[in-house]
């Protein structure tokens, strides 16, 4: 659907976007094509809440592997595959 610009300005004053997806998109839990972001997730980590990596929903910060994995971090480990 379409969206009128004062949907989200409200006061009117365009002062640029930022990288968190959340400010303009929502999510249902299993809906979200991770591969638009050019990683497919793999099988271990498709099923994963966004939160589990995202913390507090946060896409503008770097993913967080630290809840589940002492040894792995991003960028260096990736979840699944870089589109080329």
């Amino acid at each position: 659907s379409d969206v009128i610009c004062n949907d989200c300005h409200k006061n009117v004053e365009f002062k640029g976007l930022n990288s968190n997806c959340s400010n303009c998109h929502t999510f249902k839990a299993g809906s979200f094509n991770h591969a638009v972001t050019g990683l497919t997730l793999d099988d271990m980590h498709a099923d994963s809440d966004c939160s589990d990596c995202h913390k507090s929903k946060n896409f503008s910060i770097k993913p967080d592997c630290s809840d589940c994995h002492d040894d792995k971090s991003w960028p260096k480990d990736k979840p699944g595959t870089v589109r080329k």
